[in-house]
């Protein structure tokens, strides 16, 4: 509630063909599963790659501290939404940026579960720097979620249908999926939140973009 009625909120809206997306973690799955033995989800790929944009435009990255001082924050640690039986909690993983993918999602899967086992500590709550909500596991195209306080944005991850795309001139069918963005616009203008939005499409759907 704090959140909602202290940020003036603005949410923007981005497609996103994750057909490239799709291959890519056809042909990762057997290699993470025999070198980390999890499997690697759509999660850890969009983790992956808001963590890659997030360090190309630090003007997201931020937090506003006692409501007066904005703080650029170094580390790219990210939050996101695990649904518990008592509601919502929120681990954070640290330094996403600097992680290849089968070690992100190795960390992923076994702070998720602390989550639903209730053993997360205080420190593996703390100290993130933006926040992902996925629903994508669910029947929701889109939504927008409410800012994880102190960050300054969350982004919000829909279902990846297939659908009827216009690809240079012809009607092909592609995996789509919808992205939001919401922010606070005390200190992010929409500008900067449009740019961060378009350099992570641009990023899942060229994935291989990852790898440089």
């Amino acid at each position: 509630s704090n959140s909602f009625y202290t940020a003036p909120q603005v949410t923007l809206f981005s497609e996103i063909d994750m057909t490239e997306v799709v291959n890519v973690r056809q042909q990762l799955l057997p290699i993470i599963e025999q070198q980390e033995g999890v499997r690697v989800s759509y999660n850890e790929i969009i983790m992956k790659a808001t963590a890659f944009s997030l360090r190309n435009n630090p003007a997201i990255n931020v937090s506003l501290e006692n409501n007066q001082e904005i703080v650029y924050h170094n580390d790219v640690n990210l939050a996101f939404a695990v649904a518990v039986d008592a509601g919502l909690v929120v681990p954070v993983l640290r330094n996403v940026d600097q992680k290849g993918l089968g070690a992100l999602t190795k960390e992923a899967k076994t702070i998720a579960k602390k989550a639903r086992d209730n053993m997360l500590t205080p420190d593996e709550m703390q100290a993130s720097t933006f926040t992902i909500s996925n629903l994508g596991m669910f029947a929701v195209d889109g939504f927008t979620p409410i800012i994880n306080q102190p960050n300054a944005a969350i982004l919000g991850v829909g279902r990846i249908q297939e659908k009827p795309v216009i690809v240079d001139g012809e009607v092909k069918v592609r995996s789509m999926m919808s992205l939001s963005l919401s922010f606070d616009h005390r200190i992010i203008d929409g500008a900067p939140a449009a740019q961060f939005l378009t350099d992570l499409k641009n990023v899942l759907e060229n994935p291989y973009k990852l790898m440089v």
